[in-house]
């Protein structure tokens, strides 16, 4: 009654027997003829309407073509030969002088059409098959469509229309089985930047921060809203914001010393000023910031207990600033007496979680939920670390604005750190070698998508320097 429905997308119908038609009546030539001609001039119009068609879709290859073609009708082809060598000859130079330019304007454009059409579309039915993205609908096989191809110099972006009923997420799992497909280094889904229906896949091609990075020069000022300590794929500074607090996530070797370092290096400007104070704290007994202690205002190693009363003081500044500052200022500016309060925890979860004394632990847990609640408006803030991110030591984990995921364990592990539906945003901690430390995805607050950086490596000498420099005279080494 109403019509076959029909779902969007590429159909490959199965292929039918050929039948042969027995005319049941003779029409005489009179009829037939004109019948004729009338149905060729139909089969041309419907030939021109296709060529426009494809014309108008193929138009980096149709107006090249077409252009030549005019020159060479009205006025010969040594017109359209001499076009054609001088435009190739300026694309040349153009590429020799400006090949920046001319990839992001022209070389990137035809690079990812021949992809679109000679790397992708050729294995593109049997793969979406294989990972069960396809479907079937009365008798009928449909596929998710390819509708651009785009490259950016260090991936190959393809936008592809969904089926009616898939998720973003049913992409993100097949993700990593499309990037061995392809030949890729890795393979993200994301919805970012397309319309509703389709969705993005990112298959990096070059991995631009494979190699280990030199720490950074450190900043004559220090601004707590924009530290530059990482770089991101396209070669800039990454910056993030220590308002909000700040929270890290890594197994054992992943670098989560080269995050916090990074931090506490472009603090050292203000560190040296007076502006800026340090209470580190490490439940490990201070092995992993000692080399740097001259840059701490206090240096807490010493015990549960010792670390419990030690945060409780810090919360006692918190409220006090929180009295002083009621209907008279918003935000912290600091000011040598009253400094930005910097609290980086090394395995924060054994303050939070693993404190077998019952009393102590919930001290602790009081004490930090009060410091992350309060601290961001009176200018103290926390940089926790951990390796063991399970929902019950993330109990809080909505009161830090900046989270760090670097390499981790289990694909649920980065949504646990980064929030829900991370993976399929393009996160993808989980794959993340142990060959690569240092390298992660960090999800800012009101950021719709993860940003892939790598922070740089700071050797045991690099540390001694740093607080060498930059310590002052209320440094605990003092």
């Amino acid at each position: 009654m109403f019509g076959k429905n029909r779902v969007p997308g590429d159909a490959h119908d199965a292929p039918k027997p050929s039948r042969v038609r027995v005319p049941i009546f003779h029409v005489p030539n009179w009829l037939y003829v004109p019948w004729l001609v009338l149905k060729g001039v139909g089969r041309a119009v419907y030939w021109a309407v296709v060529a426009l068609i494809f014309a108008a879709k193929f138009y980096w290859v149709s107006v090249p073509i077409g252009l030549l073609g005019y020159l060479t009708v009205v006025y010969g082809w040594h017109w359209a030969a001499g076009a054609a060598v001088f435009i190739t000859g300026m694309l040349l130079v153009w590429w020799w002088q400006h090949r920046a330019s001319f990839r992001r304007w022209l070389g990137w454009f035809y690079l990812a059409k021949w992809r679109q059409y000679v790397k992708y579309r050729p294995l593109w039915q049997p793969t979406i098959t294989n990972v069960g993205l396809a479907t079937s609908f009365d008798g009928d096989r449909f596929y998710p469509s390819i509708v651009n191809v785009r490259h950016d110099g260090r991936s190959d972006l393809v936008t592809a229309r969904m089926l009616p009923g898939q998720h973003p997420q049913d992409w993100a799992k097949a993700a990593p089985r499309l990037a061995h497909t392809y030949k890729a280094l890795s393979c993200s889904a994301s919805t970012h930047d397309v319309k509703p229906g389709r969705v993005t896949l990112r298959f990096r091609l070059v991995d631009t921060l494979a190699t280990t990075m030199r720490p950074f020069p450190v900043p004559a000022v220090a601004d707590v809203r924009r530290l530059g300590v990482a770089m991101d794929e396209d070669g800039r500074i990454y910056r993030v914001s220590l308002t909000g607090h700040v929270l890290l996530a890594g197994r054992t070797g992943s670098g989560k010393a080269s995050v916090v370092w990074s931090i506490l290096a472009a603090l050292a400007g203000g560190i040296a000023d007076g502006l800026v104070q340090v209470h580190a704290f490490d439940p490990k007994g201070g092995m992993e910031f000692a080399y740097g202690k001259d840059l701490f205002h206090a240096f807490h190693y010493d015990g549960p207990d010792t670390m419990a009363g030690a945060l409780e003081d810090l919360a006692k500044v918190v409220n006090q600033r929180a009295d002083r500052y009621r209907g008279v200022a918003r935000d912290h500016v600091a000011t040598i007496a009253e400094p930005t309060i910097v609290i980086p925890i090394d395995e924060f979860a054994s303050l939070t979680a693993y404190v077998a004394d019952k009393k102590i632990k919930e001290r602790i847990n009081q004490t930090m939920a009060e410091i992350l609640t309060k601290g961001r408006a009176v200018g103290v803030h926390v940089i926790a670390a951990l390796q063991d991110p399970r929902k019950e030591i993330l109990s809080y984990r909505n009161l830090f604005a900046t989270r760090i995921a670097l390499a981790l364990n289990e694909e649920s592990e980065v949504d646990m750190i980064l929030g829900d539906n991370a993976v399929a945003r393009g996160a993808a901690s989980h794959l993340i070698p142990d060959t690569m430390p240092g390298i992660g995805y960090v999800m800012l607050d009101g950021r719709a998508r993860p940003a892939r950086v790598r922070f740089p490596y700071h050797s045991d000498n690099d540390i001694r320097a740093l607080a060498a420099a930059h310590g002052t005279a209320l440094g605990a080494g003092r």
